[in-house]
């Protein structure tokens, strides 16, 4: 080999050597600290906590713990995890990275999945004013189907595993029935929220059909996990969503659509008009972002209430927290009219509910919604943000990657909230809980997208 050769490969791999460790020799920003001790050269460490699917959260909270609100977790990521940054980077025109796009649904983005600042806050403002706290407070629709989701359909489920309880225990005393309370909030969950966006004659039946919202849950589970079968499984979910909306599509009454469903064709109505466009060119392009949008607003909604009302069910039925339990059953006595499901009489149809403001106002109940939320986030994703051409510094540290904000929920605020404490009122207002089997939902890692396990059954009977 001759010698001008060897000079060239010793030259070339001093130089390979050089650009592997210039993160570590010449860091672009020293002042922040990495969260691993390869996180300045390499991503390994990142994309090994983020395998399966998983959001390595608890790694990165850890990291946090130890070196602080801002750190590195790859040469050109970091996370930030501060009150200052948070209202920084989302309120300060961070655009989002293509991690969103796989909140598409129907080929279509949505607002979740909306990358550009202009479109997202476009699509905003279409739906803000039905999510905002007094329009949540005081619609007669929800109130309306509200009261039928309590009286008629909640009530006969919770009264049957109280006779259930009473059958079994008859001559040996006791009398708790069984109630698979997880599957249960999934059934809730999906059963409100389906109302809420696509009106009462599209919703899901899931209260009274367990087995059906199992169904729907576990292919919601194949799909967001990327198991073997997810396109297929896609597909099919899609397809549900579709068959819900084509049900209300011939309803005569704007209410009868469902209040986001409403609200969306109304404003894409506006849009068209204002741009000059003819209804008919836009039709088949809005059904799909309407589709999409339902289609992402209805998983956020079963997501929440299947973790947020599992925690806080297991929390108030376990022994030490029994006290807690008596004090909120009291509190919400004072309602007026109280939510009786205990017999069929006290929850016959036209029975009417106290108004949501009446419900929001209830301080335990309230602090008790916001502890669960503290503890057990039901969505603890990262949210990537993009630090805009020329960096930023966020106490005295500057960055000009890609940054994440540690999430602690995505969902709809003040309808969620609303939907979390109508239902814990309803159930505790005329029934008390404890333990049967809770087989994996207490973990030590609280940051875990939801439960270990997926299995909580309480004993429940009535409380005179």
């Amino acid at each position: 080999m001759s010698l001008p050769l060897i000079l060239l490969l010793c030259l070339l791999t001093v130089t390979y050597l050089a650009y592997l460790l210039s993160p570590f020799l010449y860091p672009p920003h020293p002042r922040i600290p990495n969260a691993h001790r390869t996180s300045g050269l390499s991503s390994l460490w990142l994309t090994h906590l983020r395998r399966g699917g998983k959001t390595g959260i608890s790694a990165i909270i850890s990291a946090h713990a130890r070196h602080g609100p801002i750190i590195r977790l790859s040469p050109s990521e970091l996370s930030v995890a501060s009150l200052e940054g948070l209202k920084t980077i989302y309120t300060g025109g961070f655009e989002k990275t293509d991690f969103y796009s796989q909140f598409m649904n129907y080929g279509t983005f949505n607002l979740v999945s909306l990358v550009g600042n202009r479109e997202h806050t476009a699509r905003k403002r279409m739906l803000s004013h039905v999510y905002s706290k007094s329009y949540i407070l005081s619609s007669e629709q929800i109130q309306e189907f509200s009261r039928k989701l309590v009286y008629e359909d909640l009530g006969p489920v919770l009264r049957s595993a109280v006779e259930g309880g009473k059958e079994e225990a008859e001559g040996k005393g006791g009398g708790w029935g069984g109630l698979d309370a997880y599957a249960l909030n999934q059934a809730m969950g999906a059963d409100f929220t389906s109302s809420f966006l696509m009106g009462m004659g599209s919703c899901t039946c899931f209260i009274p059909d367990i087995p059906a919202a199992k169904d729907f849950l576990q292919k919601w589970k194949v799909k967001s996990r990327e198991l073997p079968g997810h396109a297929k499984t896609t597909e099919e979910l899609e397809e549900c969503v579709l068959d819900l909306l084509r049900k209300g599509r011939t309803a005569s009454a704007e209410d009868s659509k469902g209040i986001v469903r409403s609200q969306l064709e109304t404003q894409l109505r506006a849009k068209h008009v204002k741009e000059g466009e003819k209804m008919s060119d836009g039709y088949s392009e809005d059904a799909k972002i309407i589709a999409s949008e339902i289609f992402d607003h209805l998983i956020a909604g079963i997501e929440t209430a299947r973790i947020t009302l599992t925690y806080l069910q297991w929390e108030l039925s376990l022994p030490h927290n029994s006290t807690i339990q008596s004090a909120l059953r009291a509190e919400l006595r004072t309602l007026s009219p109280p939510i009786a499901l205990s017999s069929p009489s006290s929850s016959r149809a036209g029975t009417q509910l106290p108004t949501s403001r009446e419900i929001d106002t209830l301080p335990l109940l309230d602090a008790v919604l916001k502890e669960i939320l503290r503890m057990y986030p039901p969505s603890p994703a990262s949210l990537p943000r993009i630090v805009p051409v020329g960096g930023w510094c966020c106490m005295g540290r500057a960055a000009m990657f890609c940054i994440r904000i540690p999430q602690c929920l995505r969902h709809r605020g003040s309808l969620c909230r609303r939907v979390l404490k109508l239902i814990t009122a309803a159930l505790y207002t005329s029934f008390e809980t404890q333990i049967i089997d809770d087989e994996g939902i207490e973990q030590e890692d609280a940051f875990l997208a939801g439960p270990k396990g997926e299995k909580l059954v309480l004993g429940i009977r009535a409380v005179a």
